[in-house]
């Protein structure tokens, strides 16, 4: 079983908020967001029809396209951001 690997950026841009690149050992599927749902991740079923990746789980949300390993993971609240997304990446492990 493949871990999954994460590296914290900083997005360039007006609101510089963090953004962290979550890696996966394979490319986004439909199966694969089917198992985040029934993990408890809320999705966007527009998005996914139109081939994106829009997942919701607590205040982190993780985006990114269908086959691609890189997805973006952002907190609506900045607060602990950091740990918010170590623990959604524990959940992510369990998934892969």
């Amino acid at each position: 079983m493949s871990q999954i690997a994460v590296k914290a950026i900083k997005e360039k841009g007006c609101n510089r908020k963090a953004r962290f690149v979550i890696t996966l050992p394979f490319g986004v599927t439909r199966e694969f967001i089917s198992k985040c749902k029934k993990a408890g991740f809320i999705d966007s079923p527009k998005h996914t029809q139109a081939g994106l990746l829009y997942l919701k789980m607590g205040t982190v949300i993780l985006t990114g396209a269908l086959c691609v390993k890189r997805v973006s993971a952002t907190c609506s609240d900045e607060s602990d951001c950091e740990n918010k997304i170590n623990s959604v990446v524990k959940l992510l492990n369990g998934i892969v």
